[in-house]
């Protein structure tokens, strides 16, 4: 059986960032006094994703062979790039 690994992207368009630029402004600065980096937006958008794969489970389906997977599970990745080192940060969460 042949293996194909891939990088999906997917755009939501219809992701409303009100809320997620409220919670930004409320915690901006204490988050940049404890962690030195700035609040950005891919952690609420992450989030958001997780929660629509929980709802939508066919979304999260994967097709082995003829068969339909539908996973117990939530694997997102991301990829991450800082001045020293490009990575994939890995998320797993259990459905």
């Amino acid at each position: 059986m042949k293996s194909f690994n891939c990088c999906l992207t997917v755009v939501f368009v219809g992701f409303v960032y009100s809320n997620a630029v409220e919670m930004r402004e409320k915690f901006k600065d204490a988050f940049v006094k404890k962690h030195g980096v700035k609040l950005g937006f891919m952690s609420p958008f992450i989030k958001a994703s997780a929660f629509a794969l929980q709802d939508q489970p066919t979304v999260n389906a994967v097709i082995e062979g003829t068969e339909i997977i539908y996973r117990d599970y939530i694997d997102i990745s991301v990829a991450v790039a800082t001045p020293k080192v490009s990575c994939i940060y890995h998320s797993f969460s259990t459905v």
